[in-house]
């Protein structure tokens, strides 16, 4: 089934969400799904109701704008599919690319754009904060708990003592690339104020150059890859080593976003997956767990600055205009 899913601006409304780690760099938003467009955009605008702030006078009253979702202006398009190690497969581009050229079509102005600091945001500055307390916090919330098998040797790695936790860095150099390798570079933690102010530190920065950039191009919205490859079984969820980073980046730049089920898997997509050749070790394992996914789902995901929802909805559903 194909899901359209929405992730609102931090803070645009309250009492579905919570903080485990009471770190505030990264933060939660949880978001409607819908099986069509017109539910998320239903959902949306309750959300955002006149009833809603009154209900919660902390949170600030800026209602969903009906002029700028209805709007016939043509909006400024940016659009990118990966940077550096950040890579997807070649379904993925092709679904950012089609969606791109049919903005294009309808008079939009479109511009690809080289998305700043790219690889540190989703490789390094993200699982810096997420690891920051060692993974102490997951392994407690998830100690009775049940845990999937295809996550399992990643979630004991949290119960390991401090000494063996240490130990893990250095032994990251000799894992290949990936979450795994992540994973061991940054499970020892934040274990200082100094260092904890040069994350801090580091992620303002990004996200001030994010910024800096799309006023620079003058975006209205951002098309992206949902992931770096198609649906896949969920049972292979413990392999898709390094697949999360588009999600990654938008969530560190606390942009709202928008995921719209644009495509599926075709055959000609299979062939265009086996055939590619990377030498980014964690795109060739994606190929192995794509080889039964011809039919599945391809999404494009769409982004806008905070506080802009509405034209993440507006491009959503132009694109749903053009494919019914």
């Amino acid at each position: 089934m194909k899901v359209n899913a929405f992730d609102d601006t931090f803070f645009c409304y309250s009492g579905i969400r919570n903080n485990h780690t009471k770190q505030d760099l990264i933060r939660t938003v949880k978001g409607p799904m819908s099986s069509d467009l017109d539910g998320l955009i239903l959902s949306t605008k309750a959300l955002t109701s006149e009833r809603m702030f009154n209900c919660d006078s902390s949170i600030p009253p800026i209602p969903f704008n009906e002029n700028i979702f209805n709007s016939t202006k043509k909006l400024k398009v940016g659009f990118f599919t990966g940077s550096g190690v950040c890579q997807v497969l070649p379904p993925m581009k092709r679904v950012v690319a089609e969606c791109a050229k049919h903005f294009e079509n309808l008079g939009f102005e479109v511009e690809e754009w080289n998305p700043p600091l790219l690889v540190e945001c989703a490789n390094d500055y993200f699982f810096e904060v997420i690891l920051s307390e060692s993974g102490n916090t997951m392994s407690s919330i998830l100690k009775k708990d049940l845990v999937d098998k295809s996550i399992a040797k990643y979630i004991k790695i949290f119960h390991f003592p401090d000494v063996i936790k240490r130990i893990l860095p250095f032994w990251s150099y000799f894992v290949e690339c990936g979450f795994e390798k992540t994973l061991y570079k940054y499970i020892t933690g934040i274990r200082s104020y100094d260092q904890w102010k040069n994350v801090y530190k580091n992620i303002l920065v990004a996200r001030d150059e994010i910024k800096k950039s799309w006023i620079k191009h003058n975006f209205d919205i951002v098309l992206f890859p949902a992931f770096t490859c198609p649906a896949f079984d969920s049972k292979l969820i413990g392999k898709i080593h390094g697949a999360c980073w588009p999600t990654m980046y938008f969530n560190l730049a606390d942009f709202p976003s928008g995921v719209f089920p644009y495509s599926s898997l075709t055959s000609q997509d299979m062939n265009d997956i086996q055939n590619f050749q990377s030498n980014q070790k964690y795109l060739n394992k994606l190929k192995t767990i794509c080889k039964q996914a011809e039919g599945f789902p391809l999404s494009v995901q769409i982004a806008a600055m905070p506080f802009k929802e509405e034209k993440i909805l507006l491009a959503m559903k132009n694109l749903k205009n053009i494919l019914n």
